[in-house]
C-alpha cells in the first residue's frame, strides 16, 4: 500500500512539473493562420482532354477559354504532325 501511495505522489509531482514548465501561449502557436477565401492563392485550372484536337476544335476551345476562363480550361497544345 505504501508503494502505491509513493507511486501516486511521484506521478502527480512529475505531471505537475511537466505542465508547469510549458508556457501557455505556446499552445496557440500551432493553429493555422486564418486566410479569407478571397485571399487564398488560386490553383491552376485543370487541363483535361480525352483525345487530341484538330486545328478547328483547338481554335474553338481557345475562344471558349477567352470568353469564360472560369468554366473552360485552356486546351492542351496541338500535337506535332509526327505524333498524330
Amino acid at each position: 500500500m505504501e508503494f502505491l501511495a509513493i507511486m501516486v505522489v511521484g506521478t502527480l509531482v512529475a505531471v505537475w512539473g511537466v505542465v508547469g514548465s510549458r508556457p501557455t501561449r505556446r499552445m496557440f502557436s500551432y493553429l493555422p493562420p486564418v486566410i479569407p477565401p478571397e485571399m487564398k492563392p488560386h490553383s491552376p485550372p485543370d487541363i483535361w482532354q480525352y483525345r487530341p484536337m484538330d486545328k478547328t476544335e483547338y481554335a474553338e476551345a481557345v475562344e471558349r477559354h477567352t470568353n469564360d476562363p472560369a468554366h473552360n480550361p485552356f486546351p492542351l497544345p496541338l500535337p506535332s504532325e509526327g505524333e498524330q
